[in-house]
């Protein structure tokens, strides 16, 4: 397979990228052929080294010329300081600085003052994101409720989800792009595609997601229920986030080889050799498991256990 660029995916996108009512460069707007259809907004790259949607994005960018959405639609490339340099983030973590809490210091804040005015336009946000270890299947991950839900089997895109309470932040303290859509009241998903980096299938994923979601928002505008449009599409599995395995510094490392959905049994060993000791508390799946070197800063959280979800 052909080597791809990533920073000329990035150089080709920004060339042709047209902001629309935006102060932002790096975010591609088409209107709708209506003016109160709804807003929908892809965010691609939210992590500089989650670029595997590039591709994606620039088909996007090139069809929606030919027009025939009802729908505004906004693409939106996250942190390019950080694609740059191939890295998750540069000073902080995009994906968690939408609290709008504090002055706007380092360069992730400063981009998120400039992404707010689009956040605050969207109806509906899917944002594309990959996983930091290996995951055997995509997923979903986002609060419960039957709406996103519903969007979510539309959508069609993963067969697993995980889920939390809603209104229950991803991290303390700290807002994600999507939970900063659901706060306004509009809806907000995140989908992990697969493993960090460049990869054929997860482009062509996040390609089929974006078009299913502008059809569906194009069948709701002709007056299409989303109920019916939901109605012939599969289950999905729901599990959710039971115990959080918090940092405690450099002495408490996770063994080798945990990816996202590895089954572990309760009491089962979770830590390194030579590490603090560390036992699953449950039984059930490790999700967002985190590695980090010597030099290294330890993460807030070393994995979460997930055991399966049943909606009351």
């Amino acid at each position: 397979m052909t080597r791809v660029s990533v920073p000329a995916l990035v150089d080709s996108f920004l060339a042709a990228a047209r902001p629309g009512p935006f102060e932002y460069e790096a975010c591609h707007h088409v209107a709708g052929r209506r003016s109160d259809a709804p807003w929908l907004v892809f965010g691609f790259a939210i992590h500089g080294n989650e670029h595997g949607s590039l591709p994606a994005l620039l088909r996007l960018q090139r069809e929606l010329e030919d027009g025939g959405q009802e729908a505004h639609v906004t693409l939106l490339l996250g942190n390019i300081d950080a694609i740059e340099k191939d890295v998750r983030f540069v000073e902080e973590d995009f994906n968690r600085v939408f609290t709008f809490d504090q002055p706007a210091k380092s360069c992730e804040r400063k981009r998120a003052e400039r992404v707010r005015p689009i956040l605050d336009r969207a109806d509906f946000f899917l944002d594309f994101h990959q996983t930091q270890t290996k995951t055997r299947e995509p997923f979903y991950t986002f609060p419960w409720a039957r709406e996103l839900v519903t969007w979510a089997r539309v959508l069609g895109l993963a067969e697993v989800g995980l889920t939390r309470p809603m209104g229950q932040s991803f991290s303390p303290g700290l807002k994600c792009l999507d939970e900063y859509v659901r706060d306004r009241g509009k809806i907000g998903l995140t989908i992990e595609t697969g493993y960090r980096g460049q990869d054929v299938a997860q482009a062509e994923l996040v390609y089929r997601g974006a078009r299913r979601a502008i059809d569906a928002w194009n069948r709701l505008v002709s007056g299409i229920a989303l109920d019916d449009i939901v109605a012939t599409a599969p289950p999905i599995r729901w599990y959710q986030t039971e115990h959080v395995i918090a940092s405690a510094g450099q002495e408490l490392r996770l063994r080798a080889g945990l990816e996202n959905w590895t089954e572990v049994r309760a009491g089962e060993l979770l830590s390194a050799a030579g590490s603090r000791e560390l036992t699953s508390p449950a039984t059930g799946y490790v999700l967002f498991p985190k590695y980090f070197g010597p030099d290294e800063s330890p993460p807030p959280e070393l994995a979460r256990i997930a055991v399966p979800f049943q909606s009351s």
